[in-house]
């Protein structure tokens, strides 16, 4: 997988090492599933574009890239129909702001 050096914080020292970097990279989707509340398409964006940059922009950013690295990922694993235009960018917002609330 391709890790970030910010991986570190799951435990991968070695990005080369393919037992760390698949450990580091499952346990860095596996935040990003829990930071996004189960959303799987602002998920992939934040593996793709960093979560930072879907905090920032309040759901998927308007990236070429991660706009079309979503919704490849998406219709790999069986999803039909997916706009990564049209993700739960409201839904992610309720949630911050019930979060700060």
């Amino acid at each position: 997988m391709q890790l970030v050096p910010a991986a570190a914080r799951f435990g991968v020292r070695d990005t080369w090492d393919p037992e760390q970097n698949l450990k580091g990279g499952m346990a860095y989707l596996r935040w990003l599933l829990d930071h996004f509340d189960g959303d799987i398409g602002l998920a992939l964006a934040g593996y793709n574009a960093g979560e930072k940059a879907v905090e920032h922009h309040g759901g998927i950013p308007a990236y070429a890239e991660t706009h079309a690295y979503v919704e490849r990922i998406i219709k790999r694993i069986g999803g039909r129909g997916f706009n990564a235009s049209k993700t739960s960018t409201t839904f992610y917002h309720e949630n911050q702001l019930a979060s700060t609330t």
